[in-house]
């Protein structure tokens, strides 16, 4: 007997039973019998029509792109690579606050995972692990500023973004220093619900970020913003970038590269126009010297590296006051130095700005006129004068100091056409009754 043996039984037994009951009994053996058999018949038929159905789900069991157990197993595998990413990064678990056992364990993990960046060599060891360590946390912190949903637009506001670096992960204190904020006019900006979101968005995104690469992201994009710590606050970036990076080389010179790009893109040239080794000596400074005194050295080194362009191409009122002030320093030391080229140069610049003060946004005008163009300085013998009854460009002309800083007219109808203005009208020139020489 074959294997088909006991369902051929049964429709012949079930026949015998009803063999006598005449041709209503033959008419139900017929259905039977094809109800037993038809199947098997359909059976080709069925396999064929589903054959597509069958081929994509061997299709999915094999392709590592289909499939729901596969496409699961794709995503812990993106996942674990993301992780270990994260872990290279040090930023394996996020949240936490800068000095908490989430930092410590980040902390672990990249050494633990880098430690081959260290070399074999121990006399370099600890150099390059710090210099790889600055170089691989700034470009994680840029490339998940840039990727997290939101990131771009978060990070274009200044306000929102100083909030959650300077509330360090705690909801209170971001609350806080997002409270402190002030408009123009000394009043605070934000309260209630809008406070209260923008508190949450501070404290998401960090938490989304981890607490180091947010900080990181915050210190390098908000110099692009061009309103943040506005004026001697300036300093504050300095301060932070100091506290953030604890002495990392790499990070901090990574740090300031980019900020930089960001205050020159805004024409922050108050403190874009210092050096680059001039703003890592004035993170260094922050432990020394006060937030003042590191402002007033970076107005100085940008205003000497900038010159006059500097000066008009201020954007501000109070990026203005505080080059004002780096004028007046620098012109105030020429003169007391009582050496006729040194003076010179200081003034020439100074007449360069009187030059081209016309071209300045009305903010800088109303600054620069009245606090350089006719400041009060004393010479080396104490006496007061203003410096825009001293300095004439024909006494000058002659002065090799001057001649090398000084921006002269294009044609001499427009140097005449500014001396016959008034003195202090913008664009007059400078005044003819002169003191050339400033001793």
């Amino acid at each position: 007997m074959n294997s088909f043996s006991p369902i051929i039984v049964a429709p012949i037994t079930y026949t015998a039973a009803v063999s006598g009951a005449g041709s209503n009994s033959l008419v139900k053996l017929i259905l039977v019998v094809a109800a037993y058999i038809l199947p098997f018949i359909l059976i080709p038929f069925m396999i064929k029509s589903l054959s597509g159905a069958f081929g994509n789900l061997a299709g999915m069991v094999n392709d590592k792109g289909k499939g729901l157990l596969d496409r699961n197993s794709k995503w812990r595998g993106n996942k674990r690579q993301e992780k270990m990413h994260d872990a290279k990064a040090g930023n394996r678990f996020k949240g936490g606050r800068p000095d908490g056992i989430k930092s410590k364990i980040n902390s672990a993990a990249w050494y633990g995972t880098n430690a081959k960046e260290a070399g074999l060599n121990p006399k370099y060891m600890k150099r390059r692990m710090a210099s790889y360590a600055g170089t691989s946390h700034f470009e994680h912190a840029m490339e998940l500023a840039d990727k997290t949903p939101g990131g771009r637009a978060f990070f274009a506001n200044d306000d929102v973004t100083i909030g959650g670096l300077e509330g360090r992960g705690d909801r209170s204190a971001t609350r806080n220093a997002l409270a402190s904020l002030t408009d123009e006019n000394g009043a605070q900006k934000y309260h209630g619900a809008e406070l209260d979101n923008l508190t949450e968005q501070a404290l998401s995104m960090r938490r989304t970020m981890g607490s180091e690469a947010y900080e990181i992201a915050a210190l390098a994009k908000l110099p692009a913003t061009g309103t943040a710590w506005q004026g001697k606050d300036g300093s504050k970036w300095h301060e932070r970038v100091a506290e953030m990076t604890k002495g990392n080389p790499a990070l901090r010179g990574s740090l300031v590269a980019e900020a930089k790009k960001g205050w020159r893109a805004s024409q922050r040239y108050e403190l874009s126009e210092a050096s680059f080794g001039e703003h890592m000596e004035a993170i260094s400074m922050t432990s020394t010297h006060s937030s003042e005194e590191v402002s007033d050295y970076l107005a100085d080194r940008a205003y000497a590296g900038g010159g006059p362009a500097a000066v008009i191409g201020i954007r501000n009122g109070k990026a203005a006051t505080v080059m004002a002030e780096a004028i007046k320093r620098d012109v105030t030391k020429a003169i007391s130095t009582g050496d006729a080229d040194t003076i010179g140069a200081a003034l020439g610049n100074l007449a360069s700005i009187e030059d081209q003060i016309g071209s300045a946004k009305n903010v800088v005008k109303e600054v620069i006129s009245p606090e350089v163009l006719r400041m009060q300085v004393r010479n080396k013998d104490g006496e007061t004068k203003g410096v825009m009854t001293v300095v004439d460009e024909d006494g000058w002309r002659g002065n090799a100091g001057f001649r090398s800083t000084h921006r002269e007219y294009s044609t001499a109808e427009q140097l005449e056409a500014s001396r016959n203005r008034p003195p202090g009208e913008v664009g007059a020139g400078l005044p003819t009754t002169i003191d050339p020489t400033i001793r």
